[in-house]
């Protein structure tokens, strides 16, 4: 078993413990669903080899505090493709882009650690956030309809998205100082 953490300048990525699998049941719709899923997160884990991580997303300067969750799955898909996901509790989401930070994080997690190729994502046609945030890293729509969108990040895209961006923050930082 691999433990998962991943830190960001705010946030801490890392397997669930007990008290995260505590406060993401208490957050969901179902709770009868959140015991199912933490199951199956749990079995995630402990497979050999590692093929899915889904992880508790927690604030650095309260690492008790779950936000959400976020992962990426490669079980069931071809050789250097992957799924990542993200799901923030309803009292983070839109707030402090937190989404940015993970979606950040992830990627590069999948692209230079993992060695993916490709990471897929799916949301609905009317979450207009996912879309943006897909677009600012280079993702591709590869399907729309049925209420659905699959975008898809490719390596290269994203290097160079990541690149722009980071290099157009900068520029905004020194217009403002």
């Amino acid at each position: 078993m691999t433990d998962f953490e991943l830190t960001t300048s705010r946030l801490i990525l890392r397997d669930f413990t007990s008290q995260d699998e505590a406060a993401f049941i208490a957050y969901r719709i179902d709770p009868a669903e959140g015991r199912e899923l933490v199951e199956r997160f749990a079995a995630w884990r402990r497979a050999v080899p590692r093929l899915n991580s889904q992880v508790a997303i927690c604030r650095r300067d309260a690492a008790s505090t779950l936000i959400g969750c976020c992962g990426l799955r490669r079980e069931g898909f071809a050789a250097g493709v992957a799924e990542f996901g993200l799901e923030l509790a309803p009292a983070w989401q839109g707030r402090y882009r937190y989404a940015i930070e993970i979606t950040e994080a992830m990627l590069g997690h999948g692209f230079e650690t993992l060695d993916l190729e490709e990471i897929v994502s799916n949301t609905t046609e009317a979450n207009e956030r996912v879309h943006r945030l897909a677009r600012w890293y280079g993702a591709t729509l590869a399907s729309w309809g049925d209420g659905k969108a699959l975008w898809r990040f490719r390596r290269a895209t994203w290097r160079e998205a990541t690149h722009a961006g980071r290099q157009g923050r900068r520029s905004a930082r020194r217009l403002t100082d």
